[in-house]
């Protein structure tokens, strides 16, 4: 039952502040410090000596060469226009080497593709920038994608104190070793359309159900993620059959085109949505489309996560690969990733993009981290037994 579920069996979602560190005022005074060395000139006809690198600049100079002997890198991602401006300031920052863009609506859209080509012994994707569940549902435990841990290797991404919940609390997966998650977004499934309803009708997820939401609910087809994500959370939250009233008793306007629900929200069509396609509804939201749209938030509905960077193994340009998933956890990388993308990053020393999906300093269920795949996968199986 969903009301014996205790909280422990959630993954905390942390927010915008980490432990702070005590420090202990020392009694003795602190001890004299050596006089700085003169400086000496070289000697005519001497060169001076050349100044030390920074720590681990060396193997960073050498990454980079290898990687521009692979010559390019081909990076997977969700369908959005700002993937591919961010991915372009990856190739700024590196002349000459060639960024191949697959984007890709879903997984039910991917997955077939990259376990055909793989039958076929074809292997053309390096890197995967994008949702979490399918890399932990399907691609590592099928053993396509390999560790990354090892392959990261700026200090500047090594360090707890630039992100929230410090490095160890960005992984998805339960070993700590694949999938980074370097978002940091609270996700609002519940939209309206301002002109229809009141910002005030639907205060807790409860009122999704009054009848007079009868057919006038807008959502994408149940196999997509942003519907079956936040179904895991009411699943154990608030039981099945709430569901089964939300998605039967309801009778709610399914359209799979997940721009086309999106559409129907902007245009009228259907005063309140759920789970619709984020980063498209972002896309209109930017063109300056969607202003009578807003995303709100929804006692019992919110929940965090974010996208993560994984490896493909055989991935046919390993140094490159290499490059890109260290420079997209940089802070020009990631940077670049969020405004581009109006997303917020997992790193401090970036600002807050988008205020309406910051995490904030509260705990919020994360229903996307490994050890709740198996939650997912049954909410899955349970929205399909729905027959709509």
């Amino acid at each position: 039952m969903a009301d014996n579920m205790s909280r422990r069996e959630f993954v905390l979602f942390l927010g915008g502040a980490s432990a702070g560190l005590m420090a202990v005022a020392c009694s003795s005074p602190a001890p004299a410090q050596p006089a700085a060395a003169p400086k000496t000139e070289p000697a005519a006809g001497q060169q001076a000596p050349a100044a030390a690198k920074p720590a681990g600049q060396a193997e960073w100079d050498a990454l980079v060469q290898a990687a521009m002997k692979d010559g390019k890198v081909v990076v997977q991602n969700p369908a959005g226009s700002g993937y591919r401006i961010a991915l372009d300031e990856f190739a700024k920052a590196f002349p000459g080497l060639e960024v191949e863009q697959q984007a890709f609506p879903d997984a039910a859209t991917y997955i077939p593709k990259v376990k055909g080509e793989r039958e076929a012994g074809m292997y053309t994707i390096d890197v995967i920038a994008s949702t979490v569940i399918p890399v932990l549902q399907i691609l590592k435990p099928e053993g396509i994608v390999d560790p990354i841990r090892d392959m990261l290797v700026r200090p500047d991404i090594l360090d707890d104190n630039v992100w929230y919940g410090g490095f160890e609390g960005r992984w998805a997966d339960t070993p700590n070793r694949y999938a980074f998650r370097y978002q940091a977004n609270v996700t609002r499934p519940v939209y309206i359309n301002t002109k229809l309803v009141k910002e005030d009708e639907i205060k807790k997820v409860e009122d999704l159900l009054d009848p007079k939401w009868k057919g006038k609910i807008v959502t994408s087809d149940l196999a997509q993620g942003y519907v079956y994500t936040p179904s895991t959370v009411l699943r154990q939250t608030k039981g099945e059959d709430f569901l089964r009233q939300l998605f039967v008793g309801q009778e709610p306007m399914m359209i799979r085109d997940r721009r086309q629900a999106v559409e129907t929200l902007i245009r009228g069509g259907a005063p309140v949505g759920f789970g619709i396609h984020p980063i498209i509804f972002k896309d209109f939201k930017r063109d300056g489309l969607a202003g009578d749209v807003k995303n709100i938030d929804v006692e019992g509905a919110v929940y965090g996560g974010g996208e993560v960077v994984a490896l493909y193994n055989k991935a046919p340009h390993p140094n490159a690969a290499k490059l890109f998933m260290n420079w997209i956890l940089t802070k020009e990388g990631q940077a670049a990733w969020a405004t581009n993308n109006s997303v917020n990053s997992a790193r401090k020393d970036v600002p807050i993009v988008d205020p309406d999906t910051a995490p904030g300093t509260g705990q919020l269920m994360d229903p996307t981290n490994e050890e709740l795949i198996p939650e997912i996968t049954a909410t899955q199986e349970f929205l399909k037994s729905l027959g709509t």
